[in-house]
C-alpha cells in the first residue's frame, strides 16, 4: 500500500484543493453571476457528452486497463494497444456524431418542452463528445502508468479555474452567452492538450499502429471484453448523469441549476474515493493477474473503513452546516430548495464509499460480465425510478431514485463477491464506525447556534472534526489512521 498511500495522498490534496475552488464556484461565484437557467445549461451539456462516452469509446477504455498488465510483458506492446484503442475511440466518436445528426429530431424532442435552450447548442455536445472521449482514454493511460497527480491537477483544478474565469467574463459582459457555452469546447480542449503535453514531456505517450504484439487471440478476448464493457460502462455513465439530464428534460434548466448545485455538495463526500481508486484499480488488476486474492481482500477492507471515515466526516460536516451554507450563498433562498437533495444524495454517497471498490474488483476479475449486467440493470432501474419519482417529488424524486438504486446495487455486488471470491468489505470496525457516525451526527445537528454565521461554521466544523478524529483514533477503527497519527502528527504535538 506504500505506492497507494503516497500517490493517493498527494492526489487527495489536489482533489480537495479542487473541491475548494469548486466550492467557491458553486457557492459564491455561479449563484451570484448566473441565473439558475444559465447554470443548468452549462452543467447539463457536458453531462450529456459524458453519458454518451461509453458508446463513443466502444468499451475500449476499460480494455486498456484490463489487458495492460498482460501486454506490457511484450516488446512495444503497450504503445500498440494504445494506438489500437485510440483508433477505436475516434471511430466511435464519428459514429456517435453521425447518430446525433441522423436522429436530431428525436434528440430535440427530449428538451423541446421544458428546456428548449439546450437544443441551440447541439454542436457543442458533438464537439465535447470527441474531446471527453480522447481525454478519458488519456486519463486511463495515465492511471496505468500510475501518473495520476498531474491528471488530477488538470481535471480538479485547471478545469474549474478556467470555467470560473469564463463565468466572470460573461458576468462583466466581455462575452455573451453563446461565447460562454461554446467556450466549454475550448476549456475541455485545453485540459486535454495539457495532459497530452505532460505525458509527452515525460516521454511516456507512445503510440504504435503496427499491431504485431496484439495477437488474434488477444484481439478476440479484447473485443469480447469491450462488448460487455460498452453495456456496463454505458450503464455506469447513465447512473452518473441521468438524473441531471432527466431533471432538465422533465422540470427545466432552472431546476437543474438548483439540483446540480445541491448535487455538488453531496459529491464532495466521495472526493477522496476518486484518487484512491485511480491508483488501486491497476494494482487490483495486477493482483488478479498474479492470482493474489488475499491482497485484493486486504485492500478492499482497508479502503472500505478508511473511505467510510472520510465520508462520515464530510457528510456530518455538510448536513450540520446547511443553514450556514445557504446564508453564505448569493440567492441562497433559491438554492435552499435543494436541501433534501443534499441529504438524500449524501446518504447514497456515504453508502457507496462504505462498500468501497467492489465494482472495480468485479471488473478486474474473471466475473466482469456480472458487473456489466448488474450496472446495465441498475441504469434501467434508475431511468424508471426517475421517470416515476421526478414528476411526483420533483428534484427530491431524482435524489430518491439515486439512493434506492445505489443501495440495492451495492448490496447485490457485495453478495456476489462474497459468494464467488469470499471477499467482503466489512469487519467489526465497520460497526464501530457506524456508532461513531451516529454520535457525531446527533451532536453536529443539535449544537447551539453561535451568533455569527462564519464563527458558527468554523466552530461547528471544528468540533465535528475533533470529536470524530478522537473517537476513530481512540477506538482504533483504522490501523492506517492510527499509523499516520503516530508517525506524522503525534511527534509534532506540544504535549
Amino acid at each position: 500500500m506504500g505506492v497507494v498511500i503516497k500517490q493517493s495522498s498527494i492526489s487527495g490534496i489536489v482533489t480537495y484543493l479542487g473541491a475548494f475552488i469548486g466550492f467557491v464556484n458553486s457557492v459564491l461565484l455561479f449563484p451570484a453571476f448566473l441565473s439558475t437557467e444559465e447554470l443548468g445549461l452549462i452543467r447539463v451539456l457536458p453531462n450529456i457528452a459524458f453519458m454518451l462516452l461509453p458508446l463513443v469509446q466502444l468499451g475500449t477504455s476499460q480494455a486498456l486497463l484490463k489487458f495492460s498488465p498482460e501486454i506490457k510483458k511484450q516488446q512495444n506492446g503497450l504503445p500498440q494497444l494504445l494506438g489500437l484503442i485510440t483508433l477505436s475511440t475516434l471511430l466511435g466518436a464519428i459514429l456517435m456524431s453521425l447518430g446525433i445528426v441522423l436522429f436530431k429530431a428525436d434528440f430535440v424532442a427530449l428538451f423541446e418542452t421544458k428546456s428548449p435552450l439546450v437544443n441551440n447548442y447541439i454542436p457543442v455536445i458533438v464537439a465535447l463528445i470527441f474531446i471527453v472521449a480522447i481525454y478519458s482514454l488519456v486519463e486511463t493511460y495515465s492511471r496505468i502508468l500510475l501518473k495520476i497527480i498531474a491528471m488530477n491537477l488538470i481535471r480538479e483544478i485547471l478545469l474549474r479555474i478556467l470555467t470560473g474565469i469564463a463565468v466572470l467574463l460573461y458576468f462583466y459582459e466581455l462575452i455573451d452567452l453563446d461565447t460562454l457555452v461554446y467556450g466549454l469546447i475550448l476549456i475541455y480542449g485545453f485540459c486535454l492538450m495539457a495532459l497530452i503535453v505532460y505525458l509527452m514531456f515525460l516521454g511516456e505517450l507512445r503510440f504504435s499502429f503496427r499491431f504485431s504484439s496484439v495477437s488474434r487471440e488477444l484481439m478476440y478476448r479484447m473485443a469480447n471484453f469491450s462488448l460487455y464493457s460498452i453495456i456496463g460502462a454505458s450503464g455506469a455513465y447513465i447512473v452518473l448523469n441521468i438524473d441531471q439530464v432527466m431533471v432538465t428534460s422533465l422540470l427545466g434548466l432552472d431546476e437543474n441549476g438548483i439540483y446540480s448545485t445541491s448535487f455538488y455538495f453531496a459529491v464532495m463526500i466521495e472526493l477522496s474515493k476518486r484518487p484512491i481508486l485511480q491508483i488501486t484499480t491497476p494494482l487490483i488488476s495486477q493482483a488478479f493477474e498474479n492470482n493474489r486474492l488475499a491482497d485484493v481482500q486486504k485492500m478492499h477492507r482497508q479502503l472500505s473503513i478508511n473511505l467510510m471515515i472520510i465520508a462520515s466526516l464530510f457528510f456530518v460536516g455538510i448536513v450540520a452546516n446547511l443553514d450556514n451554507i445557504y446564508a453564505l450563498m448569493p440567492n441562497g433562498s433559491d438554492y435552499s430548495l435543494g436541501r433534501n437533495v443534499i441529504i438524500i444524495i449524501g446518504i447514497s454517497k456515504l453508502i457507496d464509499m462504505t462498500f468501497a471498490n467492489n465494482s472495480e474488483i468485479i471488473v478486474m476479475s474473471r466475473y466482469y460480465r456480472f458487473n456489466v449486467v448488474s450496472i446495465f440493470c441498475l441504469s434501467m432501474i434508475m431511468v424508471v425510478l426517475n421517470s416515476y419519482l421526478i414528476p411526483i417529488y420533483g428534484m427530491d424524486g431524482a435524489a430518491m431514485a439515486t439512493l434506492l438504486s445505489i443501495s440495492v446495487f451495492n448490496l447485490v455486488k457485495m453478495t456476489f463477491l462474497r459468494w464467488k471470491l469470499n471477499i467482503t468489505p466489512f469487519s467489526i470496525s465497520t460497526l464501530k464506525m457506524l456508532g461513531i457516525f451516529g454520535v457525531v451526527l446527533f451532536m453536529g445537528l443539535y449544537l447551539p447556534y453561535c451568533y455569527n454565521t462564519y464563527i458558527d461554521l468554523m466552530a461547528r466544523s471544528g468540533i465535528i472534526t475533533i470529536t470524530l478524529g478522537v473517537l476513530v483514533l481512540g477506538l482504533r477503527i483504522s490501523p492506517e489512521a492510527n499509523g499516520i497519527y503516530n508517525k506524522r502528527i503525534k511527534p509534532k504535538l506540544p504535549w
